[in-house]
Parts: C-alpha cells; structure tokens; sequence
C-alpha cells in the first residue's frame, strides 16, 4: 500500500492545523469538492421538501443524504463553488438536517438546526422554523428557552397580523406552561388561542385547542368541566375528519375515566383510542396508547394483564424506532416486576428506563423514574440511597420548572424523613408539598401527604392539628376517586389513634 493512501490524521490539532494553513480561496474550494463528492456517493440531491406548513401533518420522508445533511449544510456555507454554495441548499440541507435529529430524538441539536434554519428563511416560514425549534426544545426539556421563542414568534405573528398562526403558536404555549405547572397562565393562554381560532374560523385547531383545555382542566381537578369539553372536541374532530386528533383526545379522556375511578369506561375508550390509531397506521400513538391500557390493567391489580401489553407496546415501539418511548414503557413495566416480587429484574428494568431517558435528554421522565427509583430503594431499607436520587429528581424538576413533580418529590422527602424519625425535616418537606400541590391544583397528591403529615402530627404529639389535616385529606383524595390509598392511610391512622389513645377520628366529617 502507498503511503500517502494509508496516512490519515490522527490528533485533531494537526489536522485543524493543516486546515487552517490553507488560503482562504482554497479551503473555499475544498469544501465545494467535499460537497460534489458527498453528494455522489449518496446519490444525488434530495427533492425540495414540502412547504413548511403548521396546520399539515406531514411525515418525515427519509433520504440517503440525511445521516450527512449537517455536514453537507456546512459544506455549502463554506464552499466557493455555485452548486454547492447559496443560501438555497444549505437551506435545503440545514432542514433535512433538523428533521433528521428530530427523528433520532436529538432534540437539542434539531432545535439549533432549525434556528439556523429560520435565518435563511422568510417571515412565514422563518417562523414555522422557530416554531418547530421551540418544540424539538420542549420534547428535550428545554422548556425556559423553548418559551422565550414561542413568545418570540407569537409577538412576530402579531405584527404581521396573521391570527391564524398567531392561535396555533399560543396553543403550543399554553401547552407548555401547562406541563412547567403554570396552570392559570395556561389556561389564559389556551383561551386566547380559542378564541384565534374561532375569529378566523379555524375548526380544526379549535377542536385542538379544545382537547388541550380539557386536558389542562382534567389535570387540576376540574373534572366535570374537562368532560364536557373532551366532548365538544370530538364532535369537531369528527366533523372535520381529523382522526389523529379524534384518537389523541378519546386517549386523554381515558386517562380522565381512570383518574376518576370509572374502568369500565377508560378501557372502552382506550380500545376506541387503540383502534384509531391502527386504523391511522400511527404506529407511536398505538404504543402510546397500550403504554396507557397497561397502566389500567396495573393499577386494577391485572398485572400479568399489565405485563403482557407492556410487552405489546414495547415491540411496537422497538419496531417503529422510538426510544423515548420505549423509555416509557420499560419504566412502567418496572414497576410491575417490582410489584410482583422481583426487585432485581424490577430495578435492572428501572436502569435501563434511566438510561434510555438520559439517551434521549428526557427530562421529566429521567425524574420520573428516578423518584420511583427512590420510592424502590426506600421499601428495601436503602434510606441513603433514596434521599440521594429523590435529590436529583428534585435538582431535574427544579432544573425544567416543573412545579406539581417538585411538590410530589417533597411529599416522597417528608415520608423518607418520616419514616428515619427526622419529625423538624419531615414537617418543612410536608409543608412545601402541599403548598404547591395547592397552586398547582393537584387534588390526588394533595390528600396523600396531607393524610401523611397527620400521621406525622400523630407520632409529635399533635392529635389536634392531626385531625384536621387528616379530614381535608381524606376528603380530596375521596374525590380524586383514589379509594385504594386512602384505605391503606385509614388503616396506619387508626393503628396511630389506638396507640395513642385518641379517638378514632378517620370516618368523622369534621
């Protein structure tokens, strides 16, 4: 073999070196024979995408030159040479490019892509581009710098006056404030989208914005409201034929059967919602919705039910390529094998499921399973270990804003101080968590640790201020339809009265 055919660099300073001792007309016109030569060995130019549109459904369509998009972009910024250069096809790529990190879940770097993006595009479409930007962010937990550009682009789209993508943008921010815990400005965000979207007569995305309002109501407590306009959303989602959407909402309204103790109907509505999704050939929406029935069956003790359909959505989401997803549902299955006594295989799962989240910077969910990682070390006598990571998901909640996670954590923190006799610990962490339990509207939690911290107030002597925490708790968790938990609660609060010699005060209305 000659020699000069083996040599390659092999210390990245000599080769920047090398780089750099070349004209500037040269290194122009190596990048433009970087680009030809790539662009052979792949076969040719993609076709010019579709006009970047946020009210069409549009799949990715894959080419071979995707894996090499954001080199090819760079290549043309640099090069001299005409094929290669102008703002055109380094467009043309920088897009392919951010399309391509999204599809692998490299959300942070799709969403720099796309900035670059908006800045060789028009106004329209510049827009769409940091719209799309702003939601790659989101799905990565990039929620701060995900709100300054949908903020950014609503105040872009006010002064062009378009109100038709001016709703579409404030919907995608009511959203997020919705998942950062901010839920009254949500849900005033949500109301002005609505109302975007009836002044142009936008049916669709009214029946979007719809789905999203209920979701929000649903997720504070406001069940009757969030039924009746899970309702209004379907009606127009099927009058406009938007099935996608019709399957998205009739799951959310499954999830709010659930919540509020109705099985029957959550797993009619989940099958509808399955059905959908099939029929839509939506291979993520029915994992998504599996993923979904599997929790049923789990928390209505099926767990070999559970465990089988978490294995259905999990070789669908496998098959589809859909990692984040798959994060998901390993650590949901997790928590079945731990249920069922195998805490080995219960936890290597749960490591996986963290891996996987931190693969794909899913934050929220990273938390998630870290919490329920905590939760596993406790039940297992490992006390340091599990206020070490309820810490970090704590720092992760903190970290993307995420308000009603941070007051769960604390509630996990009060009960871990509880349990080591930490009684001055356990009171500050019982207090912070339902604190914001109450801002953040979430009924279900709030009657949990208020029930916890009465049985704290029990073990410092306090029956008083014990009785009236225990009764505010009962009663939100009676109507959060959580009847299991607060079974389990009554029975330590009663073995608490008895060995105090307090009457029994867990049936008393007041």
């Amino acid at each position: 073999m000659h020699a000069e055919l083996a040599y390659v660099f092999r210390h990245a300073v000599l080769r920047d070196a090398a780089y750099q001792l070349q004209l500037p007309g040269d290194r122009a016109r190596l990048h433009g024979l970087a680009f030809g030569i790539i662009e052979e060995l792949i076969g040719g130019r993609p076709p010019a995408s579709k006009p970047l549109d946020p009210e069409r459904e549009n799949a990715f369509e894959s080419h071979d030159s995707d894996p090499f998009a954001r080199e090819l972009a760079e290549h043309a910024r640099l090069s001299a040479d005409a094929r290669a250069g102008g703002a055109a096809v380094r467009k043309l790529y920088l897009r392919r490019a951010a399309e391509y990190a999204e599809s692998r879940h490299r959300h942070p770097e799709s969403a720099g892509l796309w900035e670059e993006h908006a800045g060789l595009a028009d106004e329209d479409e510049g827009s769409e581009s940091l719209r799309r930007a702003a939601l790659a962010l989101q799905r990565g937990s990039g929620i701060r710098r995900a709100q300054e550009l949908l903020e950014r682009v609503c105040e872009r789209l006010v002064e062009a006056g378009n109100r038709r993508r001016e709703g579409i943008v404030l919907e995608n921010l009511g959203i997020l404030h919705s998942e950062a815990g901010r839920f009254e400005i949500a849900e005033r965000t949500l109301e002005q989208a609505l109302t975007c979207h009836r002044e142009v007569g936008n049916r669709r995305f009214e029946g979007v914005t719809l789905g999203s309002i209920a979701s929000l109501h649903s997720r504070t407590g406001k069940v009757g409201p969030a039924e009746v306009i899970f309702e209004q959303a379907l009606a127009i989602h099927r009058e406009v034929g938007h099935r996608n959407a019709e399957g998205h909402t009739t799951l959310n309204l499954a999830n709010l059967y659930q919540a509020t103790g109705r099985v029957p109907q959550a797993e009619s509505a989940y099958e509808k919602s399955l059905s959908i999704g099939q029929e839509t050939g939506d291979r993520r929406k029915e994992g998504v919705v599996l993923l979904n029935l599997a929790n049923l069956y789990q928390v209505s003790g099926r767990l070999e039910q559970a465990e089988s359909t978490y294995q259905r959505a999990l070789s669908l989401l496998r098959a589809a390529g859909l990692l984040r997803e798959e994060g998901q549902a390993l650590g949901n299955l997790a928590l079945v094998y731990l249920d069922t006594a195998r805490a080995e295989l219960g936890e290597r799962t749960l490591e996986r499921a963290i891996a996987i989240h931190r693969e794909v910077e899913n934050r929220r969910f990273e938390g998630n399973a870290l919490t329920n990682m905590a939760s596993h070390y406790r039940t297992t006598g490992r006390a340091a270990q599990a206020r070490t990571t309820l810490n970090q998901a704590l720092a992760i909640f903190r970290e993307i804003g995420d308000r009603r996670q941070e007051g769960i954590v604390m509630g996990y923190i009060g009960g871990l101080s509880r349990q080591e006799n930490r009684f001055v610990d356990a009171e500050a962490a019982y207090k912070t968590a339902v604190e914001v339990h109450r801002e953040t509207r979430n009924p279900r939690f709030l009657g949990a640790h208020l029930c916890e911290y009465a049985l704290l107030l029990m073990q410092m002597k306090r029956p008083e201020e014990a009785r009236d925490r225990w009764r505010e708790g009962a009663a939100a968790l009676r109507a959060a339809g959580d009847s299991a938990h607060l079974e389990r609660l009554s029975g330590e609060m009663r073995q608490a009265c008895l060995q105090t010699g307090v009457p029994d005060f867990v049936d008393s209305p007041r």
